[in-house]
């Protein structure tokens, strides 16, 4: 009971300093879709009719009409799982088709075709896995959150977060 008087407090008291810490200021770095088109860079302004991204001779000027998604950075990450999925990922087709043209017993004695495809698929994947993993792990991909565009507008974002002790969830509610 205490827990969920804790979280009505948090909730109806807290929404205003959730609120603030939403709203980007001059000098974040942010990514803006408006009109079809998204742009990445600092936020240099943000007035009432108009939001001005990018940094010296390269910004854009957008009319805050046409704006219709806001994200903030909060961080960087490594990106060694992401290189090292899509390395495993393309290794493993490659390998796949690979034995698919190259084995299929085209010659006596010569393994089955289903056999040359898994350990295409398998040899290529691992290998496109090191190759992915080694790129990702020199280099890094920005963390995004939301934020709120509209007055009455919530925000939830999800993210794992990988700690020495385990695995955990990390949750955070926007109110507008």
């Amino acid at each position: 009971m205490k827990l969920q008087g804790a979280l009505v407090v948090v909730v109806l008291f807290g929404a205003g300093m959730l609120e603030a810490q939403a709203i980007p200021a001059v000098g974040d770095r942010v990514r803006v879709t408006a009109a079809g088109s998204r742009f990445e860079g600092k936020l240099m302004t943000w007035t009432a009719d108009s939001v001005v991204v990018g940094e010296g001779l390269h910004s854009a000027v957008l009319s805050r009409g046409t704006v219709t998604a806001l994200d903030r950075e909060v961080g960087r990450t490594s990106a060694f799982l992401h290189h090292m999925s899509i390395g495993a990922l393309s290794g493993g087709l490659l390998g796949a088709v690979l034995g698919a043209v190259l084995g299929g017993g085209h010659c006596f004695g010569c393994p089955d075709a289903g056999t040359t495809i898994g350990a295409g698929a398998i040899f290529f994947g691992g290998a496109g896995a090191v190759i992915g993993g080694l790129a990702g792990a020199a280099s890094t991909m920005s963390v995004w959150e939301p934020v709120p565009l509209k007055a009455g507008q919530v925000a939830l974002r999800l993210s794992p977060v990988l700690a020495p002790a385990g695995l955990g969830l990390r949750g955070t509610v926007w109110f507008r």
